[in-house]
């Protein structure tokens, strides 16, 4: 190969790798959101090392943003076992709440429901295209409304021991369980706040409302926001 096709080579390769470190698909958050800035500067001085929020988006009565974990946090088997996915949604969901609290007029009264997505984009890739979308917070149970985010849904994704993080979480509401039936009722009695639970076989349904009086069941078999 010739000096000159080295140096291009050379020149080719250094170009891609400053490329792959400036353009990664979920970068730090650097920027704000219209309407939710304030937001936003709380909750990433704690967690702004792993997620990267999304802009709102209001339409008839739903209120609803996507968070994404960062490509850096990702990639990286050491901070998933500082703290794991699943970790960070809860972390994410008390903050949420706690803020909420403390400023009730920051989402306007007519969007009746709050749907918080998260998803995580292709490792390595410049693009949130393909992206896995593994959990979901909102304020809808079976059949009430919450004055937070009381619902969790981290049925969507199976990362393992998801359901693991559900127990003993503080404030949750509803949930939704697509497992064995032993282990639904395991992760009911470890959560005492529960009023409304989704699974995934109608079979399901009668056999715990017997159990659990207290509780209402439901088979889901909808969409996710």
């Amino acid at each position: 190969m010739s000096m000159k096709k080295t140096i291009v080579l050379i020149l080719l390769v250094s170009m891609l790798l400053s490329m792959t470190g400036c353009h990664k698909a979920v970068p730090r958050q650097s920027d704000r959101h219209e309407g939710i800035e304030e937001f936003e500067d709380e909750v990433l001085q704690e967690l702004g090392d792993y997620i990267s929020i999304g802009a709102p988006r209001m339409y008839q009565t739903i209120f609803q943003f996507g968070v994404f974990f960062l490509s850096d946090y990702v990639a990286s088997e050491e901070m998933q076992a500082s703290k794991s996915y699943y970790e960070v949604i809860e972390e994410f969901r008390l903050a949420f709440n706690d803020y909420y609290s403390r400023n009730l007029d920051w989402i306007d009264s007519k969007y009746q429901s709050i749907y918080v997505s998260f998803d995580i984009a292709p490792e390595g890739l410049f693009t949130t295209a393909g992206s896995e979308f593994i959990a979901e917070l909102s304020n809808k149970g079976v059949s009430e409304s919450y004055d937070n985010l009381a619902t969790v849904d981290y049925s969507i994704h199976t990362l393992p021991d998801n359901y693991r993080y559900l127990m003993g979480c503080e404030g949750v509401r509803c949930i939704y369980i697509n497992d064995e039936f032993s282990s639904i009722t395991e992760i009911i009695d470890s959560m005492p706040d529960l009023s409304s639970v989704y699974v995934f076989d109608a079979s399901y349904v009668d056999r715990l409302s017997e159990l659990y009086p207290d509780i209402v069941f439901a088979e889901y078999n909808g969409v996710h926001h």
